[in-house]
Formats: C-alpha cells, structure tokens, sequence
C-alpha cells in the first residue's frame, strides 16, 4: 500500500475558521454604559495570546504503521496536546498547573489506563496541531476542539465530548424568544470567527436577512449591545456568558442556538486503536458518573448528555494493551469503487413483501425507514442501492467480510469494533412502559399488578421487566399486536412493558385511551456500521445523515417510530454540504 496518502479536502469551499492575531478575548476593562459598573476582564495567564489559526492546505499525509498506544504503552505517558488560555477549557493557572475541564478529562483517562500525563501547549492553529499529531510529539489533543468539518482532512475526532453552541445574546427587554425573530434587525460578530461563520451560514440557510455587523472584539460587540446599537451579539455561548456576568440581569442568551458546535478529542487521521481507546473509555467514565462529576464542576446546572454508551462497553477500565499498536487500512477503500460502479451494497433488511404478513408492525416500521434512509442517502450520492440478500441477521459481518459498504439498522456494540466502525445515531430506541391514560405512570403500586411484556418468545424482555419493577410483578405474555386489546379490552394486563416501537402503533389507535410514559428503562441507538478504517466513506456517511437531519427528511422519516416532540437533537458538524465530490444537500 502507498504510504503517501493525498487527501482530496477541497478547502477551498469551506469556511474559514480564523481568529484574529494579537487580540486578547477582553483588550481592555470598559464601562458598562449607564450603569458605572466595570466588566471584569479574565485573569490573566502566563502565555502570550493563541495565534492564528489558518486554513487547511490538505497536504500530504503519511499513513502511520504504528498506533499511538504503542508509545503509551512504551512510555508509561500519555502526551495531551492542550490550549493554556481557554477557561473553562484548560488554562495554566498561576500555580502553575494546568485546570480545566478538558485537563480533568484528561487526567481521568490517564487514571483509567494507569499510566502518568504530559500536557503539551498547542495554538489554535489547527495545521501545528496536527503535525505534532503526525510526528509524535502529542497522542491526543484536548484543545476545545469544535468538530468542523474542514478538519476532518487534518485530524481524526473522537466522539463528541461536549455539546457546545454558537448563540445569541439579546437585551432582556427584547422581545425576541428564538433567532428567526431577529430578520431585519442589526446583529454583531467578531469579524473572521467560528462566530461569524455560524451566523452567515444560519442566515444563508434559513433566508433570513438581517444587518451584520463586524467588531474586532468580543467586548466592542458587546458595548454596541448594551448601547442599542446592534440588538443581539453571535457568539459562543460560554463567551457570552462571561462577558454578560457583570449585568445578568440586564441580558439573556436566546434558548435556541444559530448553530451547535460539537467539541471533540483529535486524534492521528486513521489512528484507529487511539480513536478505540479513547471513545470506549470516555464511555466507560460516562457509565461511572465520572463525567457527570467534571461536567458539574465546569458546567453547573446543565445536564451532562453528549456521550450515549454502546452495549459492552464493560464494568472494568479499558486499557491501552487492549488495543491493538499496529494499525490495519482497508484493501479497497468504498468511494472510489461508489464513483466506478454508481452501487451501494447495502446488508441489514429483512426485504419485506406484502405477502409478510406474520412479521410484527414494529419490525415492519424499522424495515421501511431503513430503506427509506438507505434510499435517500444513495439519492444524494447519485449511485443506486444494491440490497444484499439474507443478510438481516449477519449484517455486520457482511460488511466486515467486504461483501456490504455499509449496514443498516445496527446498535453499536463493542462486541464488534475492530470489525467495522460504527457511525453516529439515527434513532433511539428501547424499553418504555404503556398504561391507560391518566393510570399508571411507573412500576410503583403494580406489586400485585400484570405487565405485558412482549411477545413470548422474549425472554429478554420479561428479565429486563422484573428488574425493573424489583421482580414483584406477574408478566403476562402475549403478541405485541395485542398489547391494547389486554389493557383495555380483556383486562388481562394493567400496562405493557415492551421496546417504544412495539407500543407506538398502539398510542396512535388509541390516543386517548392510552399513554406511553416518560421514563425509558432501557436506550439504544441504531446506526449504520461501514467498513473499518475507511474514514473518507465513513466521513461521507456521516455528513449526509447530517444533512438529512438538517433540512428535516429525517424527522420526517422517523415520524412512524418516534413519538412526537421526542425527536432527538442530532449532531450537525459546521462546515460544507459536500464531500469527495458528492453533493450531500437537497
């Protein structure tokens, strides 16, 4: 295999992702007009201000033989590449020691693999930062990374790690509730900021008109704010937060974000084993309470839910000689066989007929939005879908065997990484318990009580009811299409305990009879598995399903397996709406 590995990033589409040389995040302490009161300025910190960061060249890169995790296991030493003035992020305090919530995730890691921590100061100069990556000097690199897409072609990221966002902060007088209701209006940035680039891309793509205007600072923008001369300043939520502290009560952050930016750990492009360590052990610190722990000391008050653990994700800590050092590449990578051939082969359907009638509506639901995906996806790709016969049961090893390019309808499981990668998810389902309307909201009071679990030859789902309610309940097993005729009609059953997309045909027949209530007892994700290590097809994967969510044909096709207003909030990366030459909008 060619060690040389040149990347079609096309960089020149992208956005830019800038911020001005020289410029400290507050220049000076200003006061608020009117008020007499100071704007406290940020303590200071013992480097010089973060340099410029440039646009991606997509030069050159050398794929690596070795894995990361063989220099950790050599060493005994992980080396974090982290940002020193980035509060709540990471800052070198004055006792010299570097704080934060990035460097508490980070010595977590390093405690859960046993090994000693080396912080290395990196800039916000994305191409430094991935050199260090490339030549060694850094394993990893925790520097409030937001995951654009422009960066894919430098770095690998993990999983998102924190849901950050770019909002709007208004005059608490305004009478605005939601962005939208700004069109018309005056709106400041900071000119050549992720800032800006958020607020041009949402306006472009919601056609909304309205007057931006460009400030060299943060704090200018906020003066003008607080003067009336624009009426909401764009930024980083948690910047806003800190400039608008001196006055809470003069200000507010909008609830509804121009745009998400999802932070994540860099990682060498390709670096398998690195990306494996780290994505199963943030997950295994999720399943502990440990992120939750940081998350509070950081971030107060707000709900920890960026990670969702996959099955098998273990009781005990992952540690680096679980992984393999020798990194693997696939012997044909799927996007140039795509522009060959126009087919996707696709594994993971039942195929369906109208002659199936035995099959439960459930399984029938999931059956067609999988290939209603599978169909828009290859739509936008302009290939046509080849559906893989007999491979609803092996679908995973379909595409690890290189039969499939991507597999449909899976639940990531750690079971199978190092077989294929997993993207992110497309629908949430699990255990949820369906009663009468305005009865039963949970297990309490049903001791001596009956549930409907699922369809007897479940097994599974009677263990999981009797955990849950403590083991004092009676199941009572049936069809799940007879789920509401034992609740209401025969009186057999007092609730059904079953997976959401077994009770959902039910609630819609009978909206007011019964009702699903709000605690799920179990949750998983289902995504798609495509072959392993091939980040371009996965990256391409990725940004279509990121589109699909965005001009709303997801929440369209999930309409049948999720209940309203439960929509889940799906993790748009910034950047451009095409990839190697595939055009991913509609």
């Amino acid at each position: 295999m060619d060690k040389v590995h040149r990347k079609l990033t096309g960089a020149k589409r992208y956005l830019p992702f800038l911020v001005v040389c020289g410029l400290s995040f507050f220049a000076a302490i200003f006061a608020f007009p009117g008020t007499g009161q100071d704007v406290v300025p940020p303590a200071p910190t013992l480097v010089r201000p973060t340099p410029v960061p440039t646009v991606p060249s997509g030069e050159q890169e050398m794929l690596a033989m070795e894995s990361a995790v063989a220099r950790i296991q050599r060493d005994g030493r992980v080396r974090v590449g982290i940002l020193y003035n980035a509060p709540p992020f990471a800052e070198l305090n004055v006792r010299g020691v570097v704080s934060g919530f990035d460097a508490d995730v980070a010595n977590s890691l390093k405690d859960a693999w046993g090994v000693e921590i080396e912080f290395v100061q990196v800039t916000r100069n994305i191409e430094a930062t991935a050199a260090l990556l490339r030549n060694g000097s850094v394993d990893m690199v925790m520097a409030a990374l937001p995951h654009r897409r422009e960066l894919d072609a430098l770095v690998e990221f993990t999983q998102t790690y924190h849901m950050g966002e770019q909002g709007v902060l208004v005059r608490s007088d305004d009478p605005a509730t939601q962005p939208a209701e700004l069109a018309g209006r005056n709106l400041g940035v900071v000119v050549a900021t992720p800032a800006e680039a958020a607020a041009t891309d949402w306006l472009l793509r919601n056609g909304i008109s309205a007057n931006l205007q460009t400030f060299l600072t943060l704090d200018r923008a906020y003066v003008a704010l607080a003067a009336g001369t624009v009426d909401g300043v764009i930024d980083q939520e948690g910047r806003l937060r800190y400039i608008s502290a001196a006055r809470p009560d003069a200000f507010r952050i909008l609830d509804e974000p121009v745009q998400l930016e999802p932070r994540a750990i860099a990682v060498h492009r390709q670096d398998t084993s690195m990306r494996d360590l780290v994505n199963r052990t943030l997950q295994y610190l999720t399943t502990t309470g440990r992120m939750t722990e940081i998350y509070q000391v950081h971030f107060p008050g707000v709900p920890f839910e960026a990670i969702r653990p996959w099955r098998n994700v273990g009781e005990q800590a992952p540690v680096p000689s679980q992984f393999p050092t020798a990194l693997t590449y696939p012997p044909q990578y799927v996007i140039p066989r795509l522009q060959s051939t126009s087919v996707v082969r696709v594994a993971g359907l039942l195929g369906l007929t109208a002659e199936n009638t035995e099959v439960p509506e459930s399984v029938r639901r999931l059956e067609t939005l999988n290939r209603a995906l599978m169909d828009e996806m290859a739509r936008r790709w302009g290939v046509t879908v080849e559906y893989l016969p007999n491979t609803a049961t092996n679908a995973i090893e379909a595409v690890a065997a290189g039969q499939a390019d991507i597999a449909v309808g899976v639940v990531p499981d750690w079971t199978f990484v190092g077989q294929v990668d997993f993207t992110t998810f497309y629908l949430l389902r699990g255990d949820r318990l369906m009663a009468k309307a305005n009865e039963q909201e949970d297990f309490l009071g049903l001791r001596a009580g009956r549930v409907v679990a699922t369809d007897i030859d479940d097994a599974s789902a009677v263990t999981r009811m009797r955990e849950q309610a403590d083991g004092a309940v009676s199941p009572y097993q049936t069809r799940e299409s007879d789920f509401a005729l034992a609740i209401l009609e025969e009186l057999n059953a007092d609730v059904a305990f079953a997976d959401i997309l077994q009770l959902i045909p039910h609630l819609e027949q009978y909206p007011n009879d019964l009702q699903i209530t709000d605690r799920w007892y179990s949750q998983n994700t289902v995504a798609l598995a495509v072959p392993r290590n091939d980040l371009d097809f996965r990256l391409l994967v990725e940004y279509t399903l990121q589109e699909i969510a965005r001009d709303g044909t997801l929440a369209t096709l999930l309409q049948p397996v999720t209940l309203p207003d439960e929509l889940p909030v799906f993790e748009i990366w910034p950047g451009a709406s095409d990839y190697q030459g595939f055009s991913l909008s509609d």
